[in-house]
């Protein structure tokens, strides 16, 4: 790194790359690692080293006190190294006054130079996310709104100025700002007199179908330009909203709320312009703690002594169809729940994570108490497994999931490494036992257990290989789920479609593992938009997976 006149440039902070996210655990306890950033300066000759960089393309930064900074695209080749010559230039100046749009000064307003655009994804909540790893270029406007900024690149730049935040500000609450691009060449001075406006709006209320405002969620737009969608975002305390210095086409709007009844969908408006007026939200259900509730009595009595610890056993309630459990609260051995949606519920007991009695199911309407009565347990059965485990390889980890076939909630069984597992206390119907964890085949054997009766069944451990795939798609617009089926190739039986729920509840980009036997496979999803996604790839033998990066990826067409 020299200067224009040939000298070298001691202590440049030179840096290359971007973060990719945090470290993250797989089910089988192996880690997924990121490439990182890296950074060094550089020494009394002016030069630098970096290595160990991830291959492909790449900004290489270079920064200095007193100049410009410097930054160049890269593609490096793994295996090879690259050279560069580097000059610092002193760069340009901009000078201007920031003003409100009443023509008056904006002291505090910040104003930041960068080489290419901003997300302003959340930038009218105050959150300036720079595209470097390196500081930007950034200034502050005096008590008359004047601001300078130094030493900025000679080139295409794009400037923003944001107004500070007022003295008890409220999350939610948009901050004004303006943005140019300008063309900047060294030594020479630029001016810009940023004017900060609202620009086009879209205003409103997100609430509950009874008028209760939603409070404290994210709301999000996006625009449906296809090519280069404009998104925001803001997270409303009072369930009030408002997106400012829009484009002038039309966005859909989403709530993004987490909790939500079994079946609902956020609320959202679709096609919103710009400018059309104040506009409302509306969840099709009423805030919680509003809706009229039902009292629900359940006794509990045990003849067959399935539980021996009073502090493993619990009551629930299951809605049928649906896929929530509430859990009941016991006083003088009568377990009381409060149910807020009607429908069909049947009682469960539990002892532990093991189902040990299930009752009929119970039509509830809200408003009514009801006393379903004594929920009895009969005598159990025991399941005998016959485990066949490869001659080679490890199957330590992989456990057993014990599920019934009238309850969503299952039991994990810890198989050890012994040929014979025998489990005891199992309610009496059908079931389904699904191996999971370790590196074996993920298998499902489906049981049948009888009162008083010994059910046998035998497993064999396939060996398999761990083979983790990502599946990424816009933050801003989350599909509700996704299908993820593997498809083999070449003999092997098909696989069964995997749901995975997604809506708010999972983060893009999601990163699961699949164990698969050796062979050839493509791997299928379905639910990011525009129809089928999939993708061939090999596994090769046993041990460490060994093929390709699996990545499934929405993008905007």
């Amino acid at each position: 790194v020299v200067t224009g006149g040939g000298e070298a440039v001691v202590g440049a902070l030179v840096a290359m790359g971007q973060p990719e996210g945090r470290q993250e655990a797989r089910m089988d306890g192996s880690s997924v690692e990121q490439w990182g950033p890296r950074a060094t300066h550089t020494g009394e000759d002016g030069r630098f080293e970096l290595v160990g960089l991830k291959p492909g393309k790449t900004t290489l930064r270079v920064r200095k006190l007193g100049w410009a900074q410097w930054s160049s695209r890269l593609v490096l080749v793994a295996g090879r190294a690259s050279e560069q010559a580097i000059v610092l230039d002193a760069g340009a100046t901009v000078r201007g006054v920031v003003r409100w749009e009443n023509e008056g000064p904006v002291p505090g307003a910040m104003v930041h130079a960068f080489d290419r655009p901003l997300s302003e994804t959340y930038l009218q909540n105050g959150q300036v996310d720079t595209p470097s790893i390196l500081a930007h270029e950034v200034a502050e406007a005096d008590e008359s709104g004047a601001f300078q900024l130094a030493h900025v690149s000679p080139r295409a730049m794009y400037l923003y100025a944001l107004a500070p935040k007022p003295s008890g500000y409220q999350s939610g609450t948009p901050l004004l700002f303006a943005r140019t691009q300008i063309d900047l060449v060294s030594g020479e001075e630029g001016e810009w007199n940023p004017v900060l406006t609202a620009g086009r709006v879209i205003e409103g209320l997100a609430r509950y179908a009874d008028g209760t405002a939603i409070k404290n969620v994210f709301i999000s737009i996006k625009s449906r330009d296809r090519g280069q969608p404009d998104r925001r975002a803001l997270r409303t305390v009072d369930g009030s909203f408002r997106f400012i210095q829009l484009r002038g086409e039309a966005y859909d709007l989403r709530v993004q709320m987490r909790e939500r009844p079994e079946g609902a969908t956020n609320p959202c408006v679709l096609g919103v312009v710009p400018g059309g007026g104040f506009i409302e939200a509306v969840a099709d259900w009423d805030a919680p703690g509003s809706q009229v509730t039902s009292k629900v009595m359940v006794r509990f009595d045990d003849p067959h002594s399935r539980h021996t610890d009073k502090n493993q056993l619990g009551v629930w309630l299951e809605r049928v169809g649906g896929a929530s459990f509430l859990p009941g609260s016991e006083f003088d051995d009568v377990w009381r729940f409060s149910v807020e949606r009607p429908g069909s519920y049947r009682p469960m007991a539990f002892a532990g994570d093991r189902l040990i009695a299930i009752g009929p199911s119970v039509q509830i309407e809200l408003g009514a108490d009801v006393d379903i009565g004594t929920l009895v347990t009969g005598p159990g059965g025991t399941l005998v497994l016959h485990l066949v485990r490869p001659q080679e390889g490890d199957t330590f980890g992989v456990q057993g999931y014990l599920e019934h076939e009238g309850c969503r909630s299952g039991e994990m069984i810890q198989l050890g490494a012994e040929e014979t597992l025998r489990i005891d206390n199992l309610e009496p119907g059908r079931g389904e036992l699904q191996l999971v964890g370790g590196p074996v085949l993920r298998t499902s054997l489906p049981y049948r257990i009888v009162a008083g009766e010994e059910a046998h069944a035998t497993i064999v451990l396939t060996p398999a290989v761990g083979v983790p795939y990502t599946i990424a798609w816009d933050p801003m617009d989350p599909p509700e789920s996704l299908s993820v089926r593997f498809r083999s190739e070449g003999g092997n039986p098909p696989m069964e479609s995997q749901e995975v729920a997604v809506g708010t509840s999972r983060s893009s980009p999601l990163r699961l593992t699949k164990f698969l036997a050796p062979g050839s496979y493509v791997l299928e999803v379905s639910g990011l938009g525009g129809g089928l996604v999939d993708q061939a790839f090999e596994v090769l033998g046993q041990g460490p997976y060994r093929g390709v990066d699996l990545l499934i990826e929405r993008t905007p067409n």
